[in-house]
């Protein structure tokens, strides 16, 4: 709904980015860059919005991913004081590729844990 506030930042992403192994972080990026490509050529705020461009790429993944998590990502990339409805509803182009973008680079900062070989991230 338009102007319900919800959790944004970070934090609401700070488990999964402690626990995840980094296949599923790659997939994560995966299905991210591919609605980031769809969005690129089918985004529109009133016919084809953020919602709908991540829903696609994540049904091309055969839902393999939880598509909470991905929305929470797109959530936790928002600038301060809006919400992913509102964000879409004032966007442009531009700015749904850079929300994208944003929402990509909360998974790419993962540094690797010590002694174990895997990637796994956490909250600086």
């Amino acid at each position: 709904m338009i102007g319900t506030p919800i959790a944004r930042g970070r934090g609401p992403l700070t488990r999964p980015r402690t626990i995840l192994p980094a296949p599923m972080i790659e997939q994560i990026v995966a299905v991210l860059r591919s609605a980031q490509a769809i969005a690129d050529t089918h985004w529109h705020w009133r016919t084809f919005d953020v919602y709908q461009c991540l829903g696609a790429a994540w049904e091309a993944d055969d839902a393999s991913l939880p598509h909470e998590l991905l929305v929470a990502t797109l959530r936790a990339a928002l600038p301060a004081n809006t919400t992913l409805a509102d964000h879409t509803y004032h966007a442009s182009a531009a700015t749904i590729r850079a929300l994208f973008d944003d929402a990509i680079r909360i998974w790419r900062q993962a540094p690797h844990s010590a002694g174990t070989g895997s990637p796994r991230t956490s909250v600086a």
